[in-house]
């Protein structure tokens, strides 16, 4: 009987030992730059129309939706354009001038990735365990930090307003909407900062 008390209290502490390991490695977002026109009009914008650039259009449905409603529920009239960019380069530039120029928005926003840096590891920090005692290294793992770049223009004379530069570590190792919820919670929160709202 003691044996399976003393065997039951070990699984428990490998267990949670497992789950403490999982949650350190997930994405994290921080802000690493924002700023602000220091002639911004300090008038509120009646429409502000969300631009996303990034290799997953999934993820830009996502995103965008998500953070307009993150907007709207700041008191910005935002809206999710629903067109997709895979790469912010001059050939799309007619493309970005269609997709504004089809609303009656005074402002752009344009979330938009800058970089992905990938880095594959193999560690034994983290151990790969099996039941009863089985300890063996875990595979190469990868490791990817995401750079992102946030900037709200004025439609007339596309002037830049307000940017800001984030970056994500461990990007796609979490659920996709915590790590996209975390994301906005910076993001909004260096917004409410610069009294962009």
């Amino acid at each position: 009987m003691k044996t399976t008390i003393t065997r039951f209290a070990w699984v428990l502490s490998l267990l949670a030992a497992l789950a403490l390991g999982a949650c350190a490695i997930q994405d994290r977002t921080s802000l690493d730059a924002s700023w602000s026109a220091p002639d911004r009009p300090a008038k509120h914008f009646k429409k502000v129309l969300i631009i996303t650039v990034a290799r997953d259009e999934f993820v830009q449905t996502e995103l965008q939706d998500m953070l307009a409603k993150r907007l709207q529920a700041e008191g910005m009239n935002a809206v999710a354009s629903h067109r997709y960019f895979t790469r912010y380069v001059p050939e799309e530039k007619e493309r970005f001038r269609e997709a504004i120029e089809a609303t009656d928005a005074d402002a752009v926003f344009v979330l938009r990735a800058t970089f992905v840096d990938t880095e594959s590891r193999t560690s034994a920090d983290y151990p790969i365990y099996t039941y009863p005692t089985n300890i063996r290294t875990a595979p190469d793992y990868t490791l990817t930090e995401l750079g992102s770049e946030a900037t709200l223009f004025e439609r007339k004379g596309q002037k830049r307003v307000w940017s800001a530069r984030l970056l994500t570590e461990n990007a796609g190792t979490g659920d996709r909407e915590k790590a996209i919820n975390q994301y906005l919670n910076v993001l909004v929160a260096a917004m409410k900062k610069d009294k962009v709202f």
